[in-house]
């Protein structure tokens, strides 16, 4: 059992595979984050999100706020396919509209996914920059090919091939890079070495330069024999002049007893002794929510506290409101101090740069709130809305929609140059109106809508 997923500062030598295509899907019973409100220092930024019916994770719109104006930023569209993301796609703000920047175009093979490509977008050009070919053997993924796009064609800069044992634990990761990525000069290999009960006993990591394999870092993980919990880990560098590992950093685990961490203990290695740097202490309240995260500095040979991030009540059974603020030893005490603040998207670990973060949660357990139902209804979410609401793709592909007041005038309307669900009426008053919308079949679909900006 590894140490709860809010320790921060870890350094795991662990090279993982970053797929930067993600697309999430969340449990159909719980609420879903709706906004998140992050301060830093003297800016506000504001983040919103829209799901579909699938409860997948469709838009991200992201805000600066100045008092009470808002300035669009940045947005992030995920398009689905049979609960497979076919499309990623990422806008910026600019001189009033929004414009796509990039796409990420991604083919599957069932479930698995098979080819990604990465595509600019300039004035409204695309361009394929660069592509990623996932390859499978018996159901795993067995290498991974990083292509640069010239006129089309691949040329691989790129490649890294997985090796599993019998239990199909990765157990070697190969990655060769340069022009010519198939038979590199170079290449890093990382190993893997796993203990009895299944648990990551060692990775080595290794440079091979012109056939010459040169060892760079060692890391060695213990755990407790009774509950399986990760007492330690020990990070130790390669030697070239003596030929042997040295001790470099350490990190230690405390738990309680119902196994919530509450200590890391973090200490470099120094001639013969280990030196600690850095402890962290996590306090729960008794239904284990995290209630403070505070960190401490050796100061006159005792641990002083330099900031606490406090996490301020709860909603759907998990932190809303986490603050980082100085302690004496820090700064000035109470004072904001932006950080590392970890907490939960959803079911998901995550991480913001920050000094304050406030999440709000989706009332209602289902996404889409139709005020008319039938066969020529338009599916949009949520209803009412802020002014920006999402067009279920699902069934059909959206070419043009007009929205109307009472009287009947137009008061917004697009045609859709690619597939996407958005529609943006920010800037609409409060109120009921009707969208009208063309689907790439000729079919048109109405729904009244409403605009309440307290939603």
């Amino acid at each position: 059992m590894k140490p709860s997923s809010f320790n921060s500062g870890t350094l795991q030598l662990i090279i993982f595979v970053s797929i930067l295509f993600t697309c999430s899907i969340y449990a159909e019973d719980k609420p879903l984050i709706r906004e998140i409100i992050i301060n830093k220092k003297d800016s506000v930024f504001r983040h919103t999100f829209y799901y579909d019916e699938s409860r997948n994770k469709a838009m991200e719109n992201r805000y600066y706020l100045n008092g009470y104006t808002i300035f669009p930023l940045s947005r992030t569209e995920w398009i689905y396919e049979d609960n497979k993301c076919v499309t990623q796609r990422e806008q910026v703000w600019k001189n009033g509209v929004w414009k796509t920047i990039h796409l990420i175009n991604s083919e599957y093979n069932g479930i698995q996914k098979k080819k990604e490509v990465y595509v600019q977008v300039t004035d409204g050009i695309e361009k394929a920059e660069k592509d990623v070919v996932y390859n499978y053997e018996n159901g795993v993924l067995e290498s991974i090919l990083n292509s640069r796009l010239n006129k089309g064609n691949p040329d691989i800069t790129q490649r890294i091939s997985f090796n599993y044992n019998e239990k199909k634990q990765l157990i070697r990761q190969t990655i060769m890079s340069g022009n010519n990525a198939l038979q590199p000069d170079t290449s890093l290999m990382v190993r893997y070495v796993y203990n009895n009960s299944g648990s990551p006993d060692s990775v080595i990591l290794t440079n091979n330069i012109h056939e010459t394999k040169i060892n760079e870092s060692l890391t060695l993980y213990f755990y407790d024999k009774v509950n399986g919990n990760m007492t330690s880990q020990i990070h130790k560098k390669w030697n070239i002049q003596t030929s042997k590992w040295e001790n470099d950093t350490k990190i230690e685990y405390v738990y309680d007893h119902n196994n919530r961490l509450i200590k890391e203990l973090y200490a470099h290695y120094t001639t013969l002794f280990w030196t600690m740097n850095t402890m962290y202490e996590q306090i729960y309240d008794s239904n284990g929510i995290l209630l403070q995260k505070i960190m401490y500095k050796p100061i006159y040979n005792q641990w002083r506290k330099i900031y606490t991030i406090e996490y301020i009540g709860t909603e759907n059974g998990k932190p809303n409101l986490m603050e980082s603020k100085y302690n004496f030893w820090g700064g000035e005490t109470g004072q904001y101090v932006e950080n590392f603040i970890p907490y939960y998207f959803n079911d998901e670990i995550a991480i913001v740069n920050a000094d304050r973060m406030e999440i709000k949660y989706n009332l209602e357990t289902t996404i889409t709130t139709n005020i008319l139902f039938g066969t020529d209804r338009l599916k949009i979410y949520p209803n009412p809305s802020n002014g920006v609401f999402y067009i279920s793709l699902e069934d059909s592909y959206i070419q043009h929609w007009e929205v109307y007041n009472l009287n009947g005038e137009i008061m917004r309307q697009n045609n859709n140059a690619y597939r996407t669900g958005v529609v943006d009426l920010t800037g609409l008053s409060d109120g009921l109106y009707m969208i009208k919308a063309t689907t790439d079949d000729n079919k048109e679909l109405k729904q009244k809508i409403v605009i309440n900006k307290t939603k």
